[in-house]
């Protein structure tokens, strides 16, 4: 009995962790910039809006809790918007605060994370992305954060210029940021509008700042088979259901963007039963099998 009732804890909640009530609350400590840097290191940061604060509240309550339960393993979660919209929001913001004048607010979300502490890999996030972390951790360990680069959806402008796109989300390296940091100052604030960019796009952050990477020695590396730009069933994603999204098969997508709130919180469900069904299942079916096979 007490071996089943393992299995069934260990199946239903795979995110435990006994010291998450005392690791998780701990704060993110300002170092210097020399500090030896923590292995296997990631934080996530959410540029978020007062306007979008509906779907921050679902990713809050879906994708967002299972970063949380891995703080623990030197994993964080930070959220910016222009107002103090929950009690752990991160004020950044610049006049006029409109969508035509992005560019300065995320490099200022930016330079704020990359000040506070060093971090293997960064992970940059809109409000209405759904990430699915666990995958992405593992998508990462294939890669280097001692090479400067960039991992995300990759695409191309009309001057042919290539970019990671912004809505999909980012995985930059701590050898990006500090290739970044050196070319354009602690603060970025040297990332301007490459002069071949239109007047009109200069909300264009995400080609802005690729270009800016890219002239620093920075490597844009294409994964949109799993940085996926849009909700399931789109016409760009019709290759993907909501289901097969949370199962990861028959690809482990780590991102989708433009999802509402209800979206969040199907994804999120359907995860979740999978999780907590799908495993015990799984478990009792191995268990049985092994007592009669033995």
């Amino acid at each position: 009995f007490a071996i089943l009732a393992f299995m069934f804890l260990n199946a239903s909640f795979p995110h435990w962790n006994p010291r998450m009530d005392i690791m998780g609350a701990r704060p993110l400590a300002a170092t210097g910039r020399n500090e030896k840097l923590k292995t296997s290191s990631i934080i996530y940061f959410v540029i978020s809006h007062p306007s979008c604060i509906e779907t921050e509240k679902a990713a809050r309550a879906t994708w967002a809790r299972n970063i949380k339960a891995t703080w623990a393993r030197n994993v964080n979660l930070l959220w910016f918007s222009t107002e103090a919209t929950f009690p752990d929001t991160v004020v950044v913001s610049v006049e006029p605060n409109t969508y035509m004048n992005i560019l300065p607010r995320v490099l200022k979300v930016w330079a704020e994370v990359y000040m506070r502490q060093r971090y293997d890999w960064y992970i940059r996030i809109w409000p209405d992305n759904y990430v699915f972390s666990e995958r992405l951790e593992r998508l990462l360990a294939e890669y280097d954060p001692s090479v400067p680069q960039v991992i995300g959806r990759l695409d191309t402008n009309q001057n042919g210029e290539t970019y990671v796109s912004g809505g999909a989300g980012w995985a930059v390296s701590r050898a990006a940021l500090e290739a970044w940091d050196a070319h354009h100052g602690p603060s970025f604030e040297n990332c301007r509008k490459p002069h071949w960019l239109e007047e009109n796009l200069e909300f264009a952050e995400d080609v802005i700042i690729s270009n800016c990477l890219n002239s620093s020695g920075v490597k844009l590396v294409e994964r949109r088979d799993v940085f996926r730009s849009h909700y399931p069933g789109h016409e760009d994603n019709n290759d993907l259901t909501a289901q097969e999204a949370a199962d990861g098969i028959p690809v482990p997508i780590v991102t989708l963007h433009y999802m509402t709130a209800n979206m969040m919180l199907d994804v999120w469900n359907k995860e979740k039963n999978d999780t907590f069904e799908g495993n015990i299942i799984r478990r009792i079916f191995g268990l049985l099998t092994t007592s009669i096979l033995g």
